[in-house]
């Protein structure tokens, strides 16, 4: 099945490197996760085209894009504003990607980098957002799909996510256990990891994009952005965009619900990977 898709063309991928944020250590692109040396968490580093900016062809083929990106930065009337507030507020609508959500910029580079390097299907772990992403793109270039939710994912996702014909698996527990079981099927299938909490590099590097979107839409760095964050992909992906102008940076935000604890759904992923092994 992996030759039925390895013709995909790859998007730009002149001088990329995966680069690990714990050691250093640098690999060639390749359907890996964490850092072959050590473990770590990885990054693309990749040069700046001499235009200066970034395109989405950078990191989506053409085969694969349903034209996410380019989402419009909307002025909030003054109306809808705090009278204590004296500045100018914008909303950048992620709703208008294809489904729905700003995942679709992360899964569509992901996917393009898999396919271009024969991957026979995916897999990925999601509360909602990405699963669905993740089953219409795999319904966008043919590819077998597999999404693991947790049990508790709102109906509305999962519904999206079976209308698009990914295969399903609701996962006892917390989000952890899909995490993990989507860890499994990569390994046991050969599927690409379409996972998008900081496991793909390639779905996070594309959201670099997404900084350069406001700061062109502005015409200049804002003093402030917050940024809807759950493990912080969107966050780094926005730095990233603005660093890659060679500009000041705004002030960074990191927006988190109350009940989504970050220490402790980390402390609890290292727990178990320690269990495991």
């Amino acid at each position: 099945m992996t030759a039925a898709f390895s013709t995909f063309p790859a998007p730009a991928s002149d001088g990329m490197l995966l680069a690990c944020l714990a050691c250093g250590a640098t690999h060639e692109p390749a359907l890996v996760y964490r850092c072959p040396s050590c473990g770590g968490i990885l990054e693309v580093h990749r040069p700046l085209a001499p235009s200066g900016r970034w395109r989405r062809q950078d990191f989506v083929a053409d085969a694969v894009t349903l034209g996410e990106g380019d989402t419009p930065l909307r002025e909030v009337s003054p109306g809808l504003v705090s009278p204590a507030f004296a500045g100018r507020l914008f909303v950048k609508d992620e709703t208008r990607n294809p489904s729905g959500s700003f995942k679709d910029r992360l899964v569509a580079a992901a996917m393009s980098r898999a396919l271009a390097l024969g991957a026979g299907g995916i897999v990925c772990a999601s509360s909602g957002n990405a699963g669905a992403a993740a089953a219409c793109y795999a319904a966008r270039t043919g590819v077998p799909a597999i999404i693991c939710c947790p049990e508790a994912t709102p109906h509305g996702k999962l519904a999206q996510i079976r209308a698009y014909g990914a295969t399903l698996e609701r996962v006892a527990g917390h989000y952890g256990h899909s995490f993990r079981r989507a860890q499994d099927i990569a390994a046991e299938r050969g599927y690409a990891n379409l996972t998008t909490t900081f496991l793909n590099p390639f779905g996070v590097d594309a959201l670099r994009l997404v900084g350069q979107e406001i700061a062109e839409a502005l015409d200049g760095t804002p003093d402030w952005v917050a940024i809807p964050t759950s493990s912080g992909p969107l966050v780094k992906g926005v730095h990233q965009g603005f660093l890659d102008r060679g500009r000041a940076l705004p002030r960074l935000v990191a927006a988190q619900a109350e009940g989504v604890d970050a220490k402790q759904i980390a402390r609890r992923l290292v727990e178990e990977t320690l269990t495991d092994a």
